[in-house]
């Protein structure tokens, strides 16, 4: 009787075990999205050194261009692009942010994640001394802009602009009339 009981708690065992051990935790391949570490960038002071250059960090290319017919204000004309080595690194506004970081007077910042798989969710974390709605960013697919955010803080703290990606999200361009860029996180 004993080894039938055995038995018995042995079959229970497996039966239970059995769909437990086809539970894995391997996410190698979790409903086919790869995995991948966030993106972090920081900028260093020589960055950039003049406007209409790209460098690329982690797979994401970084460009220094003039202002599209979707950006400006500022009484900037389209393609403009400014480059002043005092202004436009190691920028510090009424934040006292210190942090070396991308001054937009008169540029844009593209950021290309064309090709990126898995991201949903870029940070952009600026500095603004403008005003409300002086720094901007578009979200693009392909050429068509799909979505706008602009800042709603003046100069006291950093703040973040949170931009949701699709499948299909290509470039990203920030540009303000004086604001930086301090880092960008791709999450």
């Amino acid at each position: 009787m004993r080894s039938f009981i055995f038995s018995a708690k042995s079959v229970i065992l497996m039966l239970v075990a059995l769909p437990l051990s086809l539970c894995s935790n391997n996410n190698d391949d979790k409903d086919g999205i790869d995995n991948f570490d966030p993106i972090v960038i920081n900028f260093t002071e020589d960055f950039f050194t003049d406007c209409n250059q790209t460098r690329e960090v982690d797979g994401v290319k970084l460009s220094f261009v003039g202002l599209s017919e979707n950006e400006g204000g500022c009484s900037l004309e389209i393609g403009t692009c400014r480059w002043n080595d005092n202004i436009s690194l190691g920028f510090t506004s009424g934040s006292g942010n210190t942090a070396p970081s991308i001054a937009l007077f008169g540029g844009t910042l593209e950021i290309d994640i064309d090709g990126l798989v898995g991201y949903t969710k870029a940070t952009i974390t600026i500095d603004d001394n403008c005003g409300a709605g002086c720094t901007n960013a578009n979200l693009y697919e392909g050429i068509n802009v799909i979505s706008t955010i602009e800042n709603t803080v003046l100069g006291k703290d950093l703040e973040d602009l949170v931009i949701g990606l699709t499948e299909d999200s290509s470039l990203i361009r920030v540009w303000s009339c004086e604001g930086a860029i301090v880092s960008i996180l791709l999450e």
